[in-house]
């Protein structure tokens, strides 16, 4: 990683607590704005509903509760974790697993 890979990551993460807050001020907005919002038309061929799935994949797994979602929660962020160290001890690369591990991490944390 370069001087200037780790200084642009840094001043990202600098930024992130106030990113966070801001998703945190806004979010009940947005959530009481599109509470009755179950169904979008846009064209007469295309509609976009809203619809709550309790299991991980097509309601798989939905009979075991909330612990599923959150086991692959936990999977996805190990693995995403691991594709990043793995990245960095063998130097190689680093676009391509930065983008698999945006994937897993992005859908772990979508499942919590």
């Amino acid at each position: 990683m370069t001087n200037l890979q780790a200084a642009i990551g840094i001043g990202q993460l600098e930024k992130l607590s106030g990113r966070l807050e801001k998703i945190k001020k806004t979010y009940p907005q947005y959530k009481e704005a599109f509470r009755d919002l179950n169904e979008l038309t846009l064209l007469p061929f295309l509609n976009f509903t809203l619809v709550f799935n309790s299991g991980v994949a097509f309601g798989i797994f939905s009979s075991f509760g909330q612990v599923v979602p959150h086991i692959f929660s936990l999977i996805g962020l190990l693995f995403g974790i691991g594709l990043i160290s793995w990245a960095i001890i063998t130097k190689k690369h680093y676009f391509a697993m930065t983008l698999i591990s945006a994937g897993a991490l992005g859908n772990a944390i979508d499942r919590i």
